[in-house]
């Protein structure tokens, strides 16, 4: 199994009241969907696997769309922090951004449901995809 690991493209910032922050691309991060959908559109990819976030399925759809597939989509590959009611991207934090301030004061803080069930989450997700991917090229 070859895996191309693909970061989501750029999210809008979402504060909510209700639940769970996943907010969904912006503009530019869909732009940043389609060229990595160029970019990887030649490498041969067979198979396309996103987390159930919206910010990543964006970000799979239209590579998954140009080639013609179904992506698949894994609960286990949810980012550490997702069940926070807010989301910044990192790309609009600075130093004294509170989500920096907490993780400098406790990096483990991230992982809402802790590092070692975070880390054995995405584990078994991603074994699930090398094991039903054998010979096969899988963006994720």
């Amino acid at each position: 199994v070859e895996l191309i690991i693909v970061r989501h493209a750029l999210p809008e910032s979402e504060e909510r009241d209700d639940g769970p922050a996943d907010p969904p691309l912006t503009p530019l991060g869909l732009r940043q969907a389609e060229a990595t959908a160029d970019l990887l559109a030649t490498e041969g990819v067979d198979h396309v696997v996103t987390s159930t976030m919206q910010r990543a399925i964006q970000t799979g759809r239209p590579l998954a769309d140009r080639l013609g597939l179904t992506p698949e989509r894994l609960e286990g590959l949810k980012e550490s922090d997702y069940r926070r009611s807010s989301y910044t991207p990192v790309e609009e934090m600075d130093a004294d951004h509170e989500v920096i301030r907490e993780f400098l004061d406790d990096p483990l803080s991230m992982f809402a449901d802790g590092y070692e069930a975070f880390r054995d989450r995405v584990t078994v997700a991603l074994d699930a995809v090398v094991a039903g991917n054998r010979g096969r090229t899988v963006a994720v």
